[in-house]
């Protein structure tokens, strides 16, 4: 039998005790700065206010939307909640997230369903379209704002199905992959569920997972796709087309008001950052040419797949390759 040298043996505790404090204090950086509503701090709330009663516009946005919100909009009923603790907008949001997350919701149950049925990740990749191209952070913001006032047993339903979907979504992933702006979308969403859910599994995988031969989570996929300076280390257009740079909005957004940190500019150990990729396509872009869709369209020099595609629906970009010094490649 080896021997084993005592001081061998205290350095490896004192490495695993490093290990299990650098756990702690990563787990702890995750942790909201103050209570809920996380997404909307007191000082966000004062923000609102002040502008509703200072300018014109805002008054009448707020009059529509609590117009809307008693209609049956449930984001924006717990958003009112949020901002004035109004309990009226409270029966509505919940009905809302019902629809959509309690037992009896499609989403649910087919979240449920496929997580139940070993057999359904052992076939070839179904079509998943609520996995790699969901990107409605909605619901997970109106659960946060509207979390102390749900009824207990609502509240719960609510969070385990959300929490089904985000699993659903998760094993998705771990048994199929996709390109890198289709792999940015599930992870950016599930982190951000597990952010209001506070469930920790979520966030991990959210933002952390790094599986064998396989693209990443939300951190590290920022960090191979994004250099200051220049485009997604893609095609470039898959920013716009497929909403990478929304995602990076949404959650460096509500990420700030959730910890109080600059989430936007937070520079990537390769040097990329949301703001940087935003400032590369600002300072390359063509004027806003009015070509009769929309307000118009901007012309970028790209490349890779979709750099041929004069009209991208619905986006207000068109691309074209004929500035480029860059060869096209599919």
């Amino acid at each position: 039998m080896p021997h084993r040298s005592p001081h061998l043996a205290s350095i490896g505790m004192v490495i695993f005790a490093l290990l299990a404090v650098s756990v702690v204090l990563a787990q702890a950086d995750d942790g909201p700065a103050h209570g809920r509503p996380f997404f909307m701090p007191e000082q966000e709330r004062s923000r609102i206010l002040q502008l509703i009663a200072g300018h014109q516009w805002a008054k009448a946005d707020y009059a529509r939307i609590r117009e809307v919100a008693r209609k049956g909009d449930g984001f924006l009923a717990a958003f009112l909640y949020a901002l004035d603790g109004d309990s009226l907008y409270v029966p509505v949001a919940q009905k809302w997230l019902l629809e959509k997350f309690g037992t009896n919701a499609g989403t649910t149950r087919r979240a449920r369903g496929a997580l139940d049925n070993p057999e359904f990740f052992k076939a070839g990749v179904p079509h998943l379209s609520d996995v790699f191209y969901d990107t409605d952070f909605n619901p997970y913001v109106a659960f946060d704002w509207v979390y102390t006032a749900l009824e207990p047993a609502a509240r719960r339903e609510i969070q385990d199905g959300i929490s089904a979907f985000m699993h659903f979504k998760m094993r998705c992933m771990d048994r199929w992959t996709q390109t890198p702006n289709l792999v940015f979308k599930p992870t950016a969403v599930v982190a951000f569920a597990g952010l209001a859910l506070q469930e920790r599994a979520l966030i991990d995988w959210g933002l952390y997972r790094k599986p064998e031969s396989r693209i990443g989570g939300y951190f590290p996929v920022l960090n191979t796709m994004l250099k200051d300076g220049g485009p997604w280390h893609e095609a470039p257009i898959y920013p716009f087309a497929h909403t990478d740079i929304y995602c990076m909005a949404v959650v460096s957004r509500y990420r700030t008001l959730y910890d109080g940190k600059d989430w936007w500019t937070a520079k990537a150990p390769n040097g990329g950052s949301p703001k940087g990729l935003v400032d590369y396509y600002i300072d390359t872009a063509y004027p806003i040419e009015r070509t009769g869709h929309g307000q118009g369209q901007i012309r970028i020099v790209t490349y890779g797949d979709g750099a041929t595609h004069a009209v991208r629906a619905g986006t207000g970009i068109a691309t074209d390759i004929s500035y480029s010094c860059i060869p096209h490649h599919q």
